[in-house]
């Protein structure tokens, strides 16, 4: 029982790794209406990171994307954020 449980808590953390992966390229890829990438800066607080060069989840991080671009991934209890930053 405690294999299938482990099993479940597996693919959910995966589900929620993806969908914070594709929230994240989202931001990053996003024009506006004139081929720009939004002068807008974002965060991304408290989000799980898989990088694509390690098989490892990096929990509880901060992604920082400014001018459509990742600008920083730090741990989330080390990040402040200034308050423009949505």
């Amino acid at each position: 029982m405690q294999e299938n449980s482990y099993s479940n808590w597996c693919e959910n953390l995966a589900e929620i790794s993806l969908l914070s992966f594709l929230a994240i390229m989202l931001a990053c890829l996003g024009v506006n209406a004139h081929g720009e990438a939004p002068a807008e800066d974002y965060a991304f607080v408290n989000v799980n990171v898989v990088p694509m060069d390690r098989e490892i989840v990096l929990p509880r991080q901060t992604v920082l994307v400014s001018g459509g671009k990742i600008a920083s991934i730090t741990a989330s209890s080390d990040t402040a954020l200034a308050p423009e930053v949505e």
